[in-house]
This record gives C-alpha cells, structure tokens and sequence, in this order.
C-alpha cells in the first residue's frame, strides 16, 4: 500500500491533536496574517507553495532560534528542489514540503494536504457525513509509546497499521444516530469495509471508507463477541447521514458524584457544550473530568474551560520563539481578573504585563471535589488542563501516565487548500516541563482487558467518596470542637454568675 511520511504523521496529528496557537496569549493571528498576502494565484504552482511553506518555518518554528542553525538549515532546503522538477506537480509539492518541514525532527509538526485540511475542517465543526460512531484503536497508545525517541517511517506506519494486534473498534455509537439504529454496538470489531478487509489498512484509510456522501449506504462487517465468549462476523449495513458530534458528555453515576467526559478541545463547541455540562455538575456532591483519549486542540478553548474550573492560580507557563528570542509569557488567575506577563530572552529585566477582566466565570464550586482521568491518549491542551489543575492543588490526577506532548504548534493555512503546523513553543504546567514525560497522576492505575470493568473510573469514585468523607470527618471534627469549647465556656459564664 502507498503511503508517505505526510499521511503518517498527517495521522498522528488527528489522534493527537496539534495545539493550535490561537488565543491572545500568543499572538497566533498575528502569526497567520503575517503570513497572509493580498493575492493569491489562481492556479497551483508548485513554487509558490513552497516558498511559503519555507518562509514559516524559517520564520516560526522553535528549533530555528538559533541564527546560525537556522542559515544553514535555510542553505540547505530554500533552493533544494528549483531545478529537478519535483515541484512542477502537486503530489511532489506535497512530498517536498513535507521532506522540508521534517527535517527539523518534531514528531508533532505535520503538514496537511487537501484531504487532510478538509478532516482537521471537519473536526473544528463536529460536523461530518458518517455512521455517527466514535472509533478507536485501543491498543494504539501502547505501540505509540513503544516507539524509540526518532522513530522511521517504517516504524511509525507499523505502529499505526490495523491489524489483529492493534484493531480499530467501536467505543460508542452516537444516540440516535445511522449506526445505533442500524444495531452496531460499542466493542464490536472492524472486519471489512463494504467486503474489503482491513487488516493491513492505516486508520484513516478504514474511516475514509467508513464515511462518504449522505444517503449512501455502507456495509461493514463487524466481529461481535457474544456473553459466552464465542465472536462471530455479521454484516451490517448503514445508511450514511450528517451528524454533529458532541465533544461533552455527561452522566450522573450516582452518590452525587457527576462525570463529565470531554473528547478534544478542537471542536468549536467545547466550551459552551463544557460550560452546559458544568453547570449540571455544580450542584453534586463531586466531579469527575475524564480527558483520557483527549489529544488536545485549540490554546483559546483551553483558557476558557480552564476559567470555569479553577477559580485561582497560574493557568499556564509558554516559552515561545520571537525572531531570535526566547519569550516566557505567563498567565496568573484572580477571582476577577487575569495578569499576563511577558519577558524576552534579550531583555531579562524588562517585563510587560497586562491585567484584563476575566472572560469566564467560575463555574464549578470552590469546595466541591474534582478527579481528572488521563491515560496515555490525553495530550497536548488535555495535560495542560490536568497538569494545571493538579500543580494548583484544585484536582486530584487519576488514571495512567499521559502521552507527554509539551510542545505547541501554530497552526497556519496555506493556498490551494492546504496547511501546515509547526512547533512554536513549549508548556509547563505549573511551571514544570512536561515534553517527553507527560503528566504523572497522582493515583495510578491501570485499566486491564476486561471491558466491562472500568478500573480508572472506578479508583476516581472511590478518591471522591474519600474526599467526601474526609471533608465530612473534619467538618465533624469541626463541629465537636466548636460544641466542646461553647459547652465550657458556658459552663464557666454558669459558675461566674453564680459565685459573683
């Protein structure tokens, strides 16, 4: 099966979301419309696109800061392909940029060709013409993790490759939606797609098959495990439809305790559909914020949730490229306001700030227990998220070591329908550099292969029961010494006044 690097990485990115650059933190619309020209050609040209490509990662990407790094990285790749006539075509276009952009060896820039945009689009709009079911590898995190630090493309396409030992599922199928009606159930197994196997597909071959015009129909075969064990093939057929895809689901799990599963904060709903589900949730007795499989999104999203979560504290740490500087800008919460400050690499004792109103109020109860589950899928904006909450002591991290992506991309469009990110700056939350490590939970567990029991979850009901009760026991505590301390002091006003 043909492939390229672009489409390997191109899948990386959908399962692990570029952290896009887009609040006002960072400036990432100025970043864009730098990059902006009043006219574009009416044509493909090969040329063109190149030398945009070229000048954005010259001009953006973190790992050229260095001036000297940075001229001989452009010596080399600005006038690489001029003469041979790879960019005489859109394919060696395509193939060029993405040979350009990575040779700077971030496994989180990519480069999105048409097709590739046109998905990105449609995440943005949780809207697509589909089954209307969430798809997963389970075993995916795994074989990503075991990947060594500068993985070929040989070895990342293998990671990704469908097969026995790393199927794609149905986690769950929307309510109400094609698939659902038609009888398809969470846990079955892809088998075939309208009689084409795909064993030996990557991903996103086997959701290109799955999706398609509206009114179409698909037939895929299915492996459904029955309650004695056995697993057998059935064929079902689906009637494709659009479907807007929530990001936000919630669920009382009783005991008063709410869980709120947010899927990616890529979706333009996420903060209103986060803010919907809160709400819900302020009057229970405790919350769970399950990020597991969040791979991340867009850094405005993220200051937003972030808002209606913490009600104080440093929401974040950017260190970001700025010509040939190096810019710590930090972001502090108040009740009311937030106070942003910003200091340069060549300027150490000069710091700008800004104090502005806060966007998004509390929405969450200060008293009220939170757990965080993460897993080794949650990255980017979902260990900012967590990491945040737990290095300001507002949540207690439940679940698995996370993925350990630090690192930010801005995320610009190109012509002809085309895009790329690039790596512009690195997180920490709390302060504490997370690339390559991830967010260590501060209850770990495992969840093991048995997908009736959700041992993640289950640990986060139980450190709210235990939160619970031990705000109860103090508050008990509390009382007895305050009835105590009012008895004697009673008790004493009682024999002054008889023995004045």
């Amino acid at each position: 099966m043909k492939t390229t690097r672009n489409l390997v990485l191109a899948l990386l990115s959908i399962l692990v979301v570029a952290f896009a650059i887009s609040g006002p933190l960072t400036g990432g619309r100025g970043i864009v419309q730098y990059f902006m020209t009043a006219q574009e050609p009416a044509q493909f040209d090969g040329k063109y696109l190149y030398d945009r490509s070229f000048r954005i990662i010259r001009d953006v990407a973190k790992p050229l800061i260095d001036p000297a790094e940075r001229a001989k990285w452009a010596a080399e790749w600005e006038h690489k392909f001029d003469a041979d006539g790879t960019l005489d075509t859109e394919e060696g276009t395509d193939r060029a940029i993405t040979q350009m952009l990575n040779s700077l060896n971030q496994r989180f820039d990519h480069y999105s060709p048409p097709a590739v945009r046109q998905a990105e689009h449609e995440m943005q709009e949780s809207a697509l013409f589909g089954i209307g079911a969430s798809i997963a590898n389970p075993e995916l995190t795994k074989r990503l993790r075991a990947l060594p630090k500068n993985p070929t493309e040989d070895q990342v396409k293998a990671a990704f490759t469908v097969g026995d030992d790393n199927p794609m599922v149905v986690e769950s199928p929307m309510p109400g939606g094609p698939a659902e009606k038609a009888g398809v159930l969470a846990g079955d197994r892809f088998v075939a797609v309208d009689g084409v196997p795909v064993n030996g597909m990557l991903p996103d071959d086997v959701i290109k098959k799955v999706k398609g015009a509206e009114n179409t129909r698909v037939t895929i075969t299915f492996a459904r495990k029955a309650a004695d064990g056995t697993v057998a093939n059935i064929d079902i057929t689906i009637t494709r439809a659009r479907v807007i895809v929530p990001v936000v689901r919630f669920k009382d799990l009783g005991d008063g305790i709410a869980h709120i599963r947010l899927e990616n904060f890529v979706s333009d709903y996420s903060v209103s559909e986060m803010a919907a589900a809160l709400t819900k949730a302020k009057g229970m007795k405790g919350l769970i914020i399950d990020l597991r499989g969040n791979g991340g999104g867009n850094l405005a999203y993220l200051e937003a949730i972030a808002q209606q979560i913490l009600p104080e504290g440093t929401l974040m740490v950017l260190e970001h490229r700025n010509g040939d500087n190096l810019v710590e800008q930090r972001q502090v919460l108040q009740p009311r306001i937030v106070i942003e400050t910003q200091v340069s690499s060549d300027k150490p004792d000069d710091v700008a700030y800004e104090v502005k109103e806060r966007e998004h109020d509390l929405i969450v109860p200060k008293t009220m227990p939170i757990v965080v589950l993460v897993n080794g899928g949650s990255a980017s904006a979902a260990e900012l998220l967590s990491g945040m909450l737990q290095a300001n002591n507002r949540a207690t991290i439940v679940g698995s070591v996370t993925l350990g992506k630090g690192v930010g991309q801005a995320v610009i469009p190109l012509p002809f329908g085309r895009g790329i990110s690039v790596t512009t700056f690195e997180f920490l939350p709390g302060g504490a550099r997370m690339d390559w490590v991830g967010v260590v939970p501060d209850v770990e567990v495992k969840n093991d292969d048995d997908p009736a029991v959700d041992e993640q979850l289950e640990a986060g009901k139980s450190e709210i029961g235990r939160q619970l009760q031990a705000a109860s026991d103090a508050q008990k505590r509390r009382d007895e010494i305050k009835a105590k301390n009012e008895e004697a002091w009673t008790k004493y006003m009682r024999e002054r006044n008889a023995n004045p």
